[in-house]
């Protein structure tokens, strides 16, 4: 195996794994230039790549003003009781860090009191003298370290009415979960305190974090000057607790703030949401079920009510608050955002069902192409104002009838929201703080309409083999037994199935059908992004007329089905809902921040797996002692390493600014020191060696022996954030038992890797799409300052579009939007390859068989791509390549 270098100080290694070693570990240099490379063409270029002026930002003047210094993480920390005892041991109530680290182990590994009771007992363990000796004792320490926002519980009930159990609301103090999330080290630089506004190169505002919208900014004018604004995020759903039977069910409520980057908020291990209430789950006692709903609802929002109550005051008030290094700023708390699906959205913000909560349409006006007025809170007000001074609101049964017959209201007479005001008076409107929600609104919906109508289309036996038959690639949900019987769906496979459905749709099918499916997609893509521009917003809007422009199609061919049969109308809600994704994103910043993908994975964390230690009855309070103590070991395990100074507090690393930088690391899995023409023929490519090596290159080979891999991982940055996008692995396997034709993968290459653009244009001028069929390093004298790959790859061709002008002919399909391939074979019948640099490659992608009306049964698929002539270039594969195509499908 040949030596490496690290490509920053020279050194060298056995093997390119251990350079990757040596540059990852944290304490050398090379580690910065790991994370932050030079911008340069991968391996060996002298030339820079392309620079862009920077955008421009303006920050709301004086906004975010420190005024003045307060106790901050550390003084928090040394603020307890217990303070005196640790200036000798830091370590206190336990004897030593090694005790501490088998406390903090125990208290978040999951084991039962029984469990570590077990463990404690074992010979070994009772040699180490610990000062506990059992759970109970364990548990007792732990309870005297410090302590966060503190538990309280109160009694509630419903006048008038009667429950099973009694009704316990179980709440911390939000101002004080958020101040707890402001004095956290770990958000250090993360919090962003001044409202801004981004602009792209061309001038055009750009929407990204919620601290950049247009509702962050409009906020920060209705404070005082010098003040700080404080986004308010709430998320509350219930989950059931019983597996298979039973009816346990929590209704958890989560804080956090939306000033915190969402590249934080989005990462479970952050703990940017706190857990600041569990709600009462209602179980009535003689009550008419047709009145269930409307007093759970009036419960929940009384519950919202008395928990935000502290919220309401400093967001009309003021408060003063401090963050992690003291710095203490006058804070106004408004709600910006309630991460919720669309019943709750529903229920919280007062209307009745089927009726919008986003705009005022009912349910006849949800196809409508339109978005209708939004909804305000004057105008709900307004409305319960009328409904009050003609009906009793104790009267339920009555009241509520009225109020869904008059005004399409759901019964609840004091909605949470109805006083949370701003200094100047200002409500929050239902269309700004309840974003819409990627997971139910956009992926759910799919799941339930766009799919059911392509399976009707297309037929569940051919939809299913054509989902079958598509080559698997590495770290990527391959269906193997098609998608028609799917049960228990969640939002993962949503995301998968949207990968592969427009490019399996037969070729006879009625073109205005696939153009709405195609727009459909179009539009989830584009709603997806982290940073929004203008372009993108009109991206949207014009993806969302055009499914409107043929949707009568869908109930032409008869695919809008309901339990009665066919329908005739689009009285879908999740559908109106999408008039309203640019109006959000301009509102409250790019979508994927407010998934609930995050807040339902939250429900396992705080809820679930807490519970699973309970004993089973009366688990809210066993759930929250639970919880209380594994935060305790969280912010002393990070207050005793500050203290320490034993490593710098974990930050979040910044990636360098270029989008466009590629790392390629060849994988071990070589073959040593083989023949050439061995290799070629081992991998069924004799043209590997008589075949053309690419421009430039000399036809003789001046090495007769090379070293081959079978697979390289790439790495580029993301399209879609200012990170970098996920490890993808490729593979070059020569034919075997499984893979017959071998296993290779497909990527886009560009013919020019220093001066050449870095995205392909409109026709892939200058780039090639190309499956690679082998991988391998020549062994000659020749030295450079890397170890040179190369790649033998078999080139496909853009199928020109007969009904375009000449000139503009290489282009994506019109009506599919993807570009079609075809190989490139020689006049013999034979693949058209070449020998190139392996740092040509710029993307992964995927291509899918052109299969034809009807799909060959006798295929699978391991054959299946090789049995194919044609293909789809199919940039839905992932959402990395639907961006990275973006330009070159201009047409």
């Amino acid at each position: 195996m040949p030596a490496a270098a690290c490509p920053n100080c020279q050194a060298v290694f056995k093997n390119s794994s251990a350079v990757l070693k040596h540059m990852n570990h944290r304490y050398t240099s090379c580690h910065l230039w790991f994370t932050n490379p030079p911008q340069q063409s991968p391996l060996h270029s002298q030339s820079p790549l392309e620079t862009h002026a920077p955008p421009r930002s303006y920050h709301f003047p004086n906004a975010g003003h420190v005024f003045d210094s307060g106790p901050g993480f550390l003084g928090w920390f040394h603020n307890d009781k217990d303070a005196g005892a640790r200036s000798s041991n830091p370590y206190y109530p336990f004897l030593s860090k090694g005790e501490w680290e088998i406390a903090g182990f125990f208290t978040h590994c999951g084991l039962s009191m029984k469990q570590i009771d077990e463990f404690l007992s074992l010979s070994l363990i009772t040699g180490l003298a610990l000062s506990f000796h059992c759970a109970r004792t364990l548990r007792g320490k732990v309870e005297l370290l410090p302590s966060g926002p503190p538990w309280k519980s109160t009694t509630v009930s419903i006048p008038g009415y009667t429950t099973k159990d009694p009704l316990v609301l179980y709440y911390r103090d939000p101002m004080e979960c958020i101040e707890f999330l402001m004095k956290n080290p770990l958000f250090s630089g993360k919090i962003q305190y001044q409202p801004r506004q981004d602009f792209d190169v061309s001038g055009d505002r750009t929407y990204g974090d919620w601290i950049t919208s247009d509702g962050a900014w409009d906020l920060q004018c209705r404070l005082p000057s010098h003040s700080t604004l404080l986004g308010i995020t709430l998320s509350s759903d219930k989950t059931r607790l019983s597996a298979m039977t039973g009816d346990r069910v929590a209704h958890p409520l989560l804080i956090t703030l939306a000033n915190i980057d969402s590249s934080v908020r989005s990462s479970i291990s952050s703990h940017t949401f706190s857990l600041l209430a569990l709600l009462p789950v209602l179980k009535f006692v003689g009550v008419k079920k047709g009145l269930h709903g409307v007093i759970e609802n009036r419960l929940t929002h009384s519950c919202l009510d008395f928990i935000t109550h502290p919220l309401k005051i400093a967001s009309q008030d003021g408060a003063w608050l401090s963050d992690y290094a003291g710095n203490t700023r006058f804070c106004f708390t408004p709600l910006v955002a309630y991460i919720v699906d669309t019943p709750e959205a529903t229920a919280l913000t007062g209307v009745a069902g089927k009726t919008s909560h986003l705009t005022m349409a009912t349910f006849r006006e949800f196809g409508d192409p339109i978005r209708h007025q939004p909804r305000t809170a004057a105008s709900i007000l307004t409305s319960l104002n009328t409904l009050a001074s003609e009906f009793d609101p104790s009267q339920v049964a009555t009241y509520t009838s009225n109020a869904k017959a008059l005004f399409r209201l759901n019964g609840v007479n004091l909605p949470f929201w109805r006083d949370w005001f701003l200094p100047d008076g200002t409500l929050p409107n239902p269309h700004q703080i309840f974003p819409i929600e990627i997971l139910h609104h956009l992926h759910k919906s799919f799941w339930d309409h766009d799919v059911k109508w392509v399976i009707r289309a297309v037929g569940d036996l051919e939809l299913d083999l054509r989902f079958t038959l598509i080559q698997p690639r590495n770290g990527y949900r391959h269906f193997s037994s098609g998608i028609s019987s799917l049960k228990q769906v969640t939002g993962r496979e949503h995301r998968d199935i949207q990968r592969y459905l427009l490019a399996l749709i037969p070729p006879n099918t009625d073109e205005r059908f696939v153009l709405c499916i195609r727009a459909l997609l179009d539009l989830r893509y584009f709603s997806q992004l982290h940073q929004v521009t203008q372009r993108d917003l009109q991206a949207i809007s014009s993806a969302l007329e055009l499914f409107h422009t043929y949707k009568q199609v869908i109930i032409d061919l008869g695919l809008r089905l309901g339990k009665a049969g066919p329908m005739d109308h689009f009285q879908i809600p999740k559908l109106e809902l999408l008039q309203s994704i640019t109006a959000c994103i301009q509102w409250s910043g790019t979508l994927p921040q407010w998934s609930a993908d995050i807040t339902e994975r939250l429900h396992i964390v705080y809820i679930k797996t807490p519970r699973e230690n309970t004993n089973g009855r009366d688990y809210p309070p066993q759930i929250c002692r639970n919880l209380d103590r594994q935060e305790k070991c969280r912010y002393f395990d990070l207050a005793t390493r500050l203290e320490e100074v034993i490593s710098a507090v974990p930050g979040f690393p910044n990636r360098d600014d270029d989008p466009d930088w590629v790392f390629n690391q060849v994988d071990d899995d070589n073959d040593w020191k083989q023949d050439f023409p061995d290799v070629a023929e081992a991998f069924e490519t004799p043209r590997v060696i008589a075949g053309r090596r690419g421009p430039g290159w000399d036809v003789a080979i001046p090495f007769k022996e090379v070293q081959v891999w079978h697979s390289v991982r790439v790495q580029t940055y993301s399209q879609l954030s200012s990170g970098v996008a996920p490890l993808q692995k490729l593979f070059a396997l020569p034919p075997g038992e499984e893979w017959p034709n071998g296993r290779c993968d497909t990527a886009i290459f560009s013919h020019d890797a220093i001066a050449g653009p870095l995205q392909p244009p409109p026709g892939l001028d200058g780039f090639f799409v190309g499956q690679i069929r082998t991988i391998f390093h020549p062994l000659w004298d020749l030295q450079t300052k890397l170890p040179l790959y190369l790649a033998y790859v078999e080139r496909f061709d853009v199928v020109p579009q007969a009904d375009l002008p000449r000139g503009q002919r290489l282009a994506p399909d019109l009506i599919w939007g993807m570009y079609i391939l075809r190989r490139a074979c020689r006049s013999d019948g034979s693949p058209m390859g070449a020998v190139i640099p392996l740092y040509h490659l710029r993307q992964p992608v995927q291509l899918v068989p052109k299969f034809g009306a009807k799909a060959d049964p006798n295929l699978t698929s391991r054959t299946s791509f090789n049995a194919s002539r044609d293909f789809y270039l199919n940039h839905y594969f992932d959402k990395e390549d639907f961006f990275y195509m973006r330009d070159s499908l201009a047409t």
